[in-house]
């Protein structure tokens, strides 16, 4: 177990306090806020190990911007092809691992794409 970190505390709040799946560089923003001295070295190094500790979740979206979430139970997340916003989908999923053959599955992360709520309405 790591030691407390005053660094690594704020970035795991300036994930958890959002649920817009903020990428490193707005949590970046958000941290340096209350540490202006921080780097963003020392950002990613903490989001890497936060989400190796299973403390957030990285979600790479195909974007080239890895985003961040703090809701770490098993979910998925839908990509708006027009805002880009990640948001949380509360889907039921089924998935037939039988197909997989001799490969061994340790975990899954799915994500659609299409257009957000705020997106739909326009």
């Amino acid at each position: 177990m790591k030691k407390y970190s005053r660094q690594r505390e704020a970035v795991y709040e300036a994930v958890c306090s959002v649920r817009s799946h903020p990428t490193a560089d707005e949590v970046y923003d958000s941290v340096k806020k209350k540490l202006p001295n921080v780097s963003l070295a020392t950002v990613y190094r903490n989001l890497s190990l936060l989400c190796s500790e299973g403390k957030l979740i990285m979600i790479n979206t195909g974007d080239g911007a890895t985003h961040y979430d703090g809701f770490t139970e098993k979910h998925h997340h839908l990509v708006c092809s027009v805002c880009g916003k990640v948001v949380d989908l509360d889907l039921s999923v089924s998935i037939d691992l039988s197909a997989s053959g001799d490969c061994e599955i340790d975990d899954y992360n799915i994500i659609f794409y299409g257009k957000c709520p705020d997106c739909s309405k326009l």
